[in-house]
């Protein structure tokens, strides 16, 4: 056999090779991507919430946290850190809210989507996407009816001595406009509502 006849059976050899592998990893890909679905799905139906993407009231945008004529929100000073937006990534904002000793005690993120019906989606993503099993996954949320933003979601924690979900007012995230907010407490005592209600406001007053 000569050699030239070895090159090209190997070059085809090589070449069937690399299909097989990429359809595999195409495969993987389409299986995450379900995986994914699945886990939002899953997620917006024990919340309740009738289609992911569904048209909210507001049609109004935001592009960036506004500069406030206080920087003070409740008790706390509020630092706004731009995030430089790489190739495929939200526009976003980072949040720190810090007491007089210079304490983080709250912080945050907020995300500025393209759309209302994105910004849906983004959160919800964002939720489900951790290594939880679905099982467990959709009892670690609620709906908050009375909550900021149009649509809003609070965190739950497992009470071990009741044996039941309670909700943990240490995490709060809701949308408004093309807006996702998400606000976590840094420790156990401070309830993060009242601070995201006024983010909520904030933003609400800059929509345009």
């Amino acid at each position: 056999m000569s050699m030239k006849v070895c090159n090209w059976r190997l070059m085809a050899s090589l070449g069937m090779f690399w299909l097989a592998g990429a359809v595999v990893a195409q495969e993987s890909r389409n299986v995450k991507g379900d995986a994914a679905i699945d886990r939002v799905e899953a997620l917006t139906n024990a919340l309740g919430v009738k289609g992911v993407g569904a048209k909210l009231q507001t049609d109004k945008f935001i592009h960036s946290f506004p500069e406030l004529k206080t920087k003070e929100i409740e008790d706390l000073i509020i630092e706004v850190r731009r995030k430089s937006q790489g190739s495929g990534e939200i526009p976003s904002d980072d949040l720190a809210f810090k007491d007089a000793k210079g304490q983080v005690q709250v912080f945050g993120k907020i995300k500025y989507a393209a759309s209302s019906y994105v910004a849906q989606q983004v959160l919800f993503q964002d939720l489900a996407m951790n290594s939880l099993p679905v099982s467990l996954l959709v009892q670690i949320y609620a709906i908050d009816v009375d909550g900021p933003g149009e649509l809003c979601v609070v965190g739950r924690v497992f009470n071990k001595s009741r044996q039941v979900f309670e909700v943990d007012h240490r995490r709060i995230y809701f949308i408004r406009g093309n807006a996702v907010i998400a606000l976590r407490s840094v420790g156990d005592s401070r309830e993060v509502k009242g601070v995201a209600l006024v983010v909520d406001q904030v933003i609400k007053d800059n929509l345009k």
